[in-house]
């Protein structure tokens, strides 16, 4: 089927036979007893590692846990690198994943985005990039972001989908609507036509020059933590 198709319908479709061969087949009881190990690798790789690896394009999903290319001390829990050789490369994109937790997932869940920030920003600085996308599970949920750099010191981190995934293949059809297939095939779209090497690449330094990472950022933020307090981030 997905022969005679296009390259983003293709690959919705290739993502639909890798969740079918490692879902379970009925519900879990509690997402509470999915470890995170279990929650990126049975759940969400059979999807993302369509929408956002190809191993013709010389672009591979890595769940690393390790420092980027890009360097820093801060390691993500994914990381979507290019292999032109014997060796992966610039950083293009990165993850994060958190279990479900029942609380204080707030403010871990803040920190994760921070990590995110700084990684895709490095990664375009480094790399002279058009665009970085990175991704945040919590639970069975994820949402997708992009960032370009629009101007002199200018960084925009703008979410681009969010989508609840399933845990069992009877509810397949619940995940795959018609809306969730155009938020599918727009994270491909966005990924495969901003997250590159930029053309103009003199212009991107130029640009990034005077907007240095803050290597002690994490310092300001106080270890304090309010369940009181309003979070203006969607988790």
């Amino acid at each position: 089927m997905s022969s005679k198709m296009t390259y983003g319908p293709k690959k919705i479709v290739q993502s639909v036979v890798n969740l079918l061969q490692k879902l379970p087949t009925t519900p879990s009881k509690s997402h509470h007893s999915i470890t995170e190990t279990e929650l990126w690798s049975t759940y969400f790789d059979p999807v993302l590692s369509c929408l956002l690896s190809d191993p013709d394009k010389l672009v591979h999903l890595r769940w690393t846990n390790s420092v980027p290319n890009e360097k820093g001390k801060a390691r993500p829990d994914a990381v979507i690198s290019k292999k032109p050789n014997l060796e992966y490369m610039s950083s293009i994109g990165f993850g994060e994943a958190k279990v479900c937790q029942r609380s204080g997932a707030r403010h871990s869940l803040c920190i994760d985005t921070l990590r995110l920030i700084t990684f895709c920003k490095n990664a375009i600085d480094v790399n002279k990039l058009d665009g970085a996308i990175a991704f945040q599970i919590h639970g069975m949920h994820i949402p997708f972001f992009l960032m370009r750099l629009t101007a002199a010191g200018v960084y925009t981190f703008v979410e681009i989908a969010h989508l609840q995934f399933t845990d069992n293949v009877e509810n397949l059809p619940s995940f795959f609507t018609l809306v969730n297939v155009k938020k599918l095939l727009a994270i491909n779209d966005v990924f495969w036509r901003y997250c590159k090497e930029s053309t103009q690449p003199e212009k991107i330094e130029a640009r990034y020059t005077y907007a240095k990472t803050l290597t002690k950022l994490n310092e300001l933020i106080d270890d304090n933590q309010d369940s009181t307090r309003n979070c203006s981030l969607r988790y």
